[in-house]
């Protein structure tokens, strides 16, 4: 394998895709989030159950919430 070989394998590891036998397979799938840890804690159930019943209040469902998607806050501390 050329340099060019090993950069295009650098450069689709970057963007979340390994080349795997030739296939494309996505990490990202694989990665577990930071919200998975308080949606989705199976080792603290009752702090996940704590969080999801705060946010079913503010009309989330539990599938957004437990969903393999992040959920993603966003602050302005600005005003």
């Amino acid at each position: 394998m050329g340099k060019s070989g090993i950069s295009w394998i650098v450069s689709v590891v970057l963007f979340g895709l390994t080349a795997i036998g030739g296939q494309m397979s996505d990490t990202r799938a694989r990665k577990k989030y930071r919200s998975q840890e308080w949606f989705d804690n199976s080792n603290n159930p009752e702090m996940t159950a704590l969080y999801i019943e705060r946010y079913l209040n503010q009309e989330y469902t539990r599938e957004e919430l437990q969903g393999d998607r992040p959920v993603i806050g966003i602050a302005q501390t600005g005003s």
